[in-house]
């Protein structure tokens, strides 16, 4: 394993592109242990598990600024809390989005069931219909046939 990685050397190493080593140092994830002759920085043999960490971390949610937090010591504690936190403005935003589409949804169900009372009534009418249809063809035909009822 090499001692030192160049910046490029590394984001080829990680899968990472130059530019995301170069923030991730700016944002203090990184730390470059030296530098070239030729002004370069190096990142030690630990900095590819660090990043695997930052990617870990960023997969479970975290900003940049909480990875920071995290990787330089801040309380799990409080990270907890901010998660918490985060939860429940998520939770309160998506409350504010149901109390704004609940009245639609109701609307719609009332339309529904509407629709569905309409049907049925008229399913009912037509069978009423058909039933009057066949009475008054029996009092025609028994008119016609002088029977009486």
């Amino acid at each position: 394993m090499k001692k030192n990685y160049r910046i490029g050397e590394l984001a080829a190493h990680c899968g990472l592109s130059r530019r995301t080593i170069d923030y991730y140092t700016q944002l203090g994830l990184l730390r470059p242990v030296a530098r070239t002759t030729g002004n370069y920085r190096l990142y030690d043999a630990k900095t590819p598990a660090r990043i695997a960490e930052i990617r870990a971390l960023q997969a479970r949610r975290l900003s940049l600024s909480e990875i920071v937090d995290r990787l330089n010591g801040a309380s799990v504690e409080g990270d907890v809390v901010e998660r918490f936190r985060q939860v429940a403005r998520e939770l309160d935003r998506l409350h504010g989005e149901l109390a704004e589409i609940w009245p639609r949804v109701r609307e719609a169900r009332l339309e529904h069931a509407r629709h569905r009372e309409l049907g049925q009534a008229a399913r009912d009418t037509l069978m009423r219909t058909r039933g009057l249809a066949a009475l008054l063809d029996s009092l025609v035909v028994e008119t016609l046939t002088g029977q009486e009822r």
